[in-house]
């Protein structure tokens, strides 16, 4: 999802960053980016937490329903 988004919109992200809850992973997935480059880690089980992503993008003039279709 991360590299379709990347490259539909790569040159208009600044800066984007989130953590992901992954069907059948009992860990949180976080990730963070820069335009076109990005990187992402497990750093634990959620624990008692429910399972929920969050995600932030900056950038120019985004396209708010691309973004949401895409993710």
């Amino acid at each position: 999802v991360l590299a379709a988004l990347t490259q539909t919109l790569g040159e208009q992200l600044l800066r984007y960053k989130g953590v992901v809850a992954e069907a059948g992973n009992p860990n949180k997935v976080v990730f963070q980016g820069v335009q076109m480059i990005y990187g992402g880690d497990e750093i634990g089980p959620w624990g008692d937490e429910q399972p929920i992503s969050r995600m932030v993008f900056i950038g120019r003039e985004l396209p708010e329903a691309t973004i949401r279709g895409l993710i």
